[in-house]
């Protein structure tokens, strides 16, 4: 909460925590999908934060996301994850483009009906959308960060609909299996966890919250490097 805290105070005045309201999913592809998926190179596959059963009025939120080898626990801490998930600047995907990977807080098109934007296209929209390496001790790994507060605030939300709070697109156009060559991001066969690290919204009121975690964690399922082909078996087809 603190690191979207400092990036909102600015913005909107913000108040000590108080008990949580809605409840916080993450998901693949869609407002309600898997939690585990294949990430094969060249696909583009998008992460959705989503919340339900909100009612209360609003004015801001926040969604943190961090990418690792594993999925952080009383007895693991989180491992940096490989080239291919290093969108960071200093990283080899960030490095390549600064465009492979999009964060933003609507949903695409084709859901915007069923699982509408949370802000609800408020006046006086901001959007703060950035990706970091995070090198503390015992937290190394990627980090997704959207930050959104919107003038006077929404009055109320319907409960009985799942609201987008951001969408993250993944590009793997350069990621690869194996290891990367120039102009190539390696280890993408490795499977990482896209995990919670912060969540919250703003009340009308002034008062920070955080959501109850639904569903705070996803991962992706190994894939297997393509197998290098010799000259023999090349030949061996054509006899």
């Amino acid at each position: 909460m603190k690191r979207i805290a400092l990036v909102l105070a600015g913005v909107v005045s913000l108040a000590a925590p108080a008990h949580a309201e809605g409840t916080f999913d993450l998901s693949w592809d869609g407002c309600t999908g898997p939690i585990t998926k294949s990430i094969v190179p060249g696909s583009v596959s998008t992460v959705y934060a989503t919340v339900s059963g909100q009612s209360a009025g609003h004015n801001a939120y926040g969604v943190t996301l961090a990418i690792s080898i594993n999925c952080p626990s009383a007895l693991l801490d989180p491992l940096t994850p490989p080239d291919a998930w290093r969108f960071d600047a200093a990283g080899c995907q960030g490095s390549i483009s600064n465009s492979l990977l999009l964060i933003d807080r609507n949903p695409e098109s084709a859901l915007s009906k069923t699982c509408p934007t949370f802000n609800q296209h408020a006046e006086g929209t901001l959007q703060i959308a950035k990706v970091q390496y995070d090198p503390f001790v015992n937290n190394v790994g990627v980090e997704l960060i959207l930050a959104v507060s919107y003038g006077p605030g929404v009055a109320s939300s319907d409960p009985n609909t799942r609201y987008t709070l951001g969408r993250f697109v993944i590009d793997q156009s350069h990621g690869v299996t194996g290891a990367g060559t120039p102009g190539t991001c390696g280890g993408l066969e490795i499977p990482v966890c896209i995990w919670t690290r912060d969540q919250g919204w703003n009340a009308l009121s002034g008062t920070w919250s955080t959501w109850t975690p639904g569903v705070t964690s996803l991962r992706t399922t190994s894939a297997t490097p393509a197998r290098a082909t010799t000259w023999g078996e090349i030949r061996n087809q054509y006899r």
